[in-house]
């Protein structure tokens, strides 16, 4: 039983990091797909009239508004999948707190002596 656990919370790290990883993509092309809409409509405005120009900003004032709630809903996402691999992690320190408190002890030791060699 404990390890079918360990595969499931090893799938669901990795499925997590996957998505994660998917998220951070889709938002990163999100606020490349707005940095050129931007430039777009700036090119756009140069060449029109003062009315023109107003539509172009109320035109670049939509697509940063939607981008930024897309950005706001891809933080959210992120955020509730660290929350859920990190209650992940607290639940496999809880089910092993020994081999848990070993494995941080060597940790340390090895990034102290990481440390003392600079």
């Amino acid at each position: 039983m404990t390890r079918m656990n360990d595969m499931t919370l090893e799938t669901e790290r990795g499925t997590d990091q996957r998505d994660s990883g998917a998220d951070f993509d889709n938002l990163k092309q999100s606020f490349s797909q707005l940095r050129s809409d931007i430039n777009q409509l700036l090119h756009s405005a140069a060449g029109a009239g003062r009315s023109g120009a107003h539509a172009v900003a109320d035109q670049v004032k939509d697509r940063a508004a939607r981008a930024k709630d897309e950005a706001s809903r891809h933080i959210t996402d992120l955020s509730t999948k660290a929350k859920r691999a990190a209650g992940a992690i607290e639940d496999r320190i809880n089910d092993r707190p020994v081999t848990s408190t070993i494995v941080g002890f060597g940790l340390g030791y090895i990034v102290a002596r990481m440390m003392m060699r600079r």
